[in-house]
């Protein structure tokens, strides 16, 4: 198995892990390609809010990824 391969089966270990709504954030920001503002839009919270929970999926990335 290739290592880009492995990458990727960890970055969706990580995704599937996340709670709901963070996952849904991260979904819509990284594969969608919303703003904030938009995000927070379609998802009936204020872009704070949003921003928190993309910044907690990206860290929560980061670990999986960065673990051997």
């Amino acid at each position: 198995m290739s290592e880009r391969t492995k990458l990727s089966k960890r970055i969706v270990e990580a995704v599937n892990q996340m709670p709901a709504k963070v996952r849904q954030v991260v979904g819509f920001c990284h594969y969608r390609g919303f703003s904030l503002l938009e995000i927070g839009r379609c998802l009936g919270m204020k872009k704070e809010e949003a921003e928190s929970l993309l910044r907690c999926g990206n860290a929560l990335i980061s670990r999986t990824v960065l673990v051997p």
